[in-house]
């Protein structure tokens, strides 16, 4: 893993993005969003919660959050050192918080 490249996404994007795009990352697998290329990105449309580019936007740092990433153990360490989830979220994720052996 690449702590700083993480970090740096991590800085760009507002905390409650971030979790959006690692939330996404985790509900459809590191290699299935590795895997996404730009020209399925550009054919994403509106929903009724979000526009085109929004979802756009969200699903390409997912993909960026993978590719810093060498697992999704990493990404997780990434997480709880920087106190990126609350517990709902840890909760949600099925992320043993209790246990510290992640950090």
């Amino acid at each position: 893993m690449s702590y700083k490249e993480i970090k740096t996404i991590y800085d760009r994007n507002r905390l409650d993005f971030f979790v959006m795009a690692v939330g996404y990352l985790l509900d459809n697998g590191f290699n299935n969003v590795k895997a996404i290329t730009d020209e399925q990105i550009a054919t994403i449309k509106d929903q009724e919660w979000a526009t085109a580019g929004f979802l756009q936007e969200l699903v390409t740092t997912s993909r960026e959050i993978a590719n810093a990433c060498k697992s999704p153990v990493e990404l997780i360490q990434f997480c709880m050192a920087e106190n990126v989830f609350d517990d709902e979220e840890m909760d949600y994720f099925g992320i043993d918080y209790k246990e510290k052996d992640y950090i």
